[in-house]
């Protein structure tokens, strides 16, 4: 995640050069850009949120570790229905984990396309929104089949 965050903030400083030595060459004013500060705080967000899905991430599969172990301990004991049980449980948790990389993917989408809109590429914004409306239409189906093993 920081690779990816460190490699579009290098993006951008590339843009923002172009751009500005694109309008030197015209004779033109520099076009308005957005300040350090909103720069500075967009990466800062970017930072939190992918930390955020880090921990949920690692909480996931320590509990998905702990099952493994269960279910190892269970089959050495012959406790079919609790492996069974277990079974179940690393399936939930299997679609939590898929879900936590679902969001992640939805909040990468939504700030490129803050990118692509402030670059003015509105068909890359326009197919991210396209990648968003799919993938959350692949979490509300995730979501429907965690409900309907609950009953």
């Amino acid at each position: 995640m920081k690779t990816y965050i460190k490699f579009l903030m290098i993006m951008n400083m590339m843009l923002t050069v172009a751009t500005t030595v694109e309008a030197s060459k015209k004779g033109e004013d520099c076009p308005d850009l957005r300040d350090d500060a909103d720069k500075k705080s967009a990466s800062r967000r970017l930072v939190t949120e992918g930390n955020e899905y880090q921990e949920k991430r690692a909480k996931i599969n320590a509990e998905i570790e702990n099952l493994w172990s269960k279910i190892h301990q269970f089959v050495n004991m012959g406790a079919d229905g609790d492996v069974n049980d277990c079974y179940q449980l690393l399936e939930r948790k299997k679609k939590e984990l898929k879900l936590v990389e679902i969001d992640e993917e939805i909040g990468n989408l939504q700030s490129r396309i803050d990118q692509f809109v402030r670059m003015g590429a509105d068909g890359e914004a326009n197919y991210c929104s396209q990648q968003i409306r799919i993938k959350r239409h692949e979490k509300d189906h995730l979501l429907r089949s965690m409900d309907v093993k609950e009953d």
